[in-house]
C-alpha cells in the first residue's frame, strides 16, 4: 500500500468516524452547523445525507490517492485534507462528550 494509500485509508476512516458524531449529535438535539449538509439533510434525510455526503467524501480521497497527477500534490492537497478531517472529527466528538455528559 502507498503512502497516498494510506492517507485516503485514514480520511476514509476520518469520514466514518465524522459521519458517526454528526449523527449520534443531531440525535441528541444539536444542530449541524455546515449549510450544505444541512440543506442536502433537509432534502434527503439526515442519516441518507450523511451516508451519500461521507461515502462521496472518501471516494473522492481514494480518487485522489489514485490520480497520476505530481506526487507532492497529491501529497498536499492529501495531507490537508486528513488535517482538516481531523480538526473536524475532533470538534464533533467534543461536542459529542459534552452533549452526553449533560444527558
Amino acid at each position: 500500500m502507498t503512502t497516498f494509500q494510506l492517507i485516503a485509508l485514514a480520511l476514509t476512516v476520518l469520514q466514518a468516524f465524522d459521519g458517526w458524531t454528526t449523527y449520534k449529535v443531531l440525535r441528541m438535539g444539536g444542530v449541524e452547523q455546515n449549510p450544505l449538509v444541512q440543506w442536502f439533510m433537509e432534502r434527503i434525510g439526515t442519516y441518507r445525507a450523511l451516508v451519500v455526503l461521507k461515502v462521496g467524501a472518501a471516494a473522492l480521497a481514494w480518487l485522489l490517492a489514485l490520480m497520476p497527477i505530481g506526487n507532492d500534490l497529491k501529497f498536499a492537497l492529501l495531507a490537508a485534507l486528513a488535517v482538516l478531517y481531523v480538526v473536524i472529527a475532533a470538534m464533533n466528538y467534543n461536542v459529542y462528550c459534552k452533549m452526553k455528559e449533560k444527558a
